[in-house]
């Protein structure tokens, strides 16, 4: 009797001791939330002349479109475009550029943080004041690559796919990439054909210098020597 009696003592006392070693059942955690990333911008509107523009959201610039007003962000992927009747200031990290009449830029997404800026202008003419100490910047028009070191220049892309780069100021020049590769000084262009081949540089055209007054002195693009 008492052996069967302390067997059963010794039994109890081990579910009290396991159950006191187990203890309560743990509270589940609650799932982690997670917190979308923020995409950085890539340019801002700054101006708007005319009938201004649209920023289209995406590749290609498929819709949605929105107004391009001042203060508006343009992100990766994003198609800045200026009306017919119209010119959009943009102001990017490293530079200032002004698209004029039917002129459409492609902000391009940065491979890294040390790459430079890059910018796809798909149509139209544009003008671009580049401060180097800011970061470095590469401009695809047609098949040139266009690199500027601290300088004012314009890209003007023909429907039939030519492109013609001028140089305002600058003591660097701007770095032109097609079949050949030019540096262009201050006070000269140059024409590629579509397939990219660089035509003989010439004196800058007086209707280009005409234009970077016109904005210099009306809109404050930039303050000319």
């Amino acid at each position: 009797m008492r052996a069967r009696r302390a067997g059963r003592v010794g039994l109890v006392l081990g579910i009290l001791l396991s159950l006191g070693a187990c203890g309560p059942a743990p509270t589940p955690s609650p799932p982690a939330v997670t917190t979308p990333a923020v995409p950085t911008p890539a340019a801002q509107i700054y101006n708007v002349t005319g009938a201004g523009g649209t920023i289209c959201r995406g590749a290609a610039g498929a819709a949605p479109c929105t107004p391009a007003a001042p203060a508006s962000l343009g992100y990766a992927d994003d198609t800045i475009a200026a009306a017919p009747a119209g010119t959009l200031g943009v102001q990017a990290t490293a530079v200032k550029i002004r698209l004029l009449a039917t002129a459409q830029l492609l902000l391009k997404a940065r491979s890294s943080l040390d790459a430079p800026q890059q910018f796809l202008l798909a149509a139209g003419q544009a003008l671009f004041l580049h401060e180097n100490a800011a970061g470095e910047i590469e401009v695809a028009a047609g098949q040139l690559r266009i690199q500027p070191l601290d300088t004012a220049f314009s890209v003007d892309l023909a429907p039939s796919g030519a492109a013609t780069v001028a140089v305002l100021t600058g003591t660097r020049g701007v770095v032109i990439t097609g079949t050949t590769v030019l540096t262009l000084p201050a006070g000269q262009q140059v024409t590629a054909s579509p397939d990219g081949q660089l035509a003989a540089p010439q004196p800058l055209d007086p209707h280009i210098q005409a234009l970077w007054d016109l904005y210099a002195i009306r809109i404050g693009d930039v303050v000319l020597p």
